[in-house]
């Protein structure tokens, strides 16, 4: 049952280059904030640049079953996990840029998931990277799983900045965001 997370991990590198390409500002301020050094005029193209590698490696590793494909992909999740630590030495208070517009200050979870998905793809290049046919041929209940898992995630990622931010703020031992009241809400 290899595949989902490594499906789930490419999904991810997708869905955030995607949203990098149509909003790169994000991405492109804080690689600016991290010092890299990139021309004044060539930011928003780094935004878009690095949008279009993200997107590229997860799909990569989502159409090529190859231990090169998550050997790739850990490679970059470990490039980002160095990038967090980077951004968080020079400029704590900086947008992360990881999803498009949507840009929340590098925390300790940026850094765990970074890692996480790091070593569970060079895990799976280790094991064998399962395909999709695979998967549909272990039978229902292993394809349900499969699918169950990947949807679970594809709902993680709708929430991912916000969940990122409250994960740091209560590792570092703040208090979490209050609520957000809407009209009609109940105290």
């Amino acid at each position: 049952m290899l595949a989902a997370p490594l499906h789930l991990l490419a999904l991810v590198l997708v869905v955030s280059g995607i949203q990098k390409l149509v909003a790169p500002g994000a991405a492109a301020e804080a690689m600016a904030d991290a010092r890299l050094p990139l021309p004044g005029r060539g930011r928003p193209a780094a935004g878009v640049a690095l949008g279009a590698i993200e997107a590229a490696t997860g799909l990569t590793a989502l159409a090529v079953p190859h231990r090169l494909a998550a050997a790739w992909l850990g490679v970059f999740y470990l490039a980002l996990a160095g990038f967090v630590l980077l951004l968080r030495a020079r400029d704590a208070d900086a947008g992360c840029g990881c999803f498009g517009a949507s840009s929340t200050p590098p925390g300790t979870a940026h850094l765990a998931l970074n890692g996480v998905a790091a070593v569970t793809a060079f895990a799976v290049a280790v094991a064998g990277v399962p395909d999709i046919v695979d998967v549909i041929d272990d039978g229902l209940v292993t394809a349900s799983a499969y699918v169950l898992l990947l949807a679970i995630g594809a709902a993680v990622l709708l929430v991912a900045p916000a969940l990122t931010s409250e994960i740091s703020r209560l590792l570092q031992g703040e208090h979490p965001s209050p609520p957000v009241r809407t009209f009609g809400s109940v105290s």
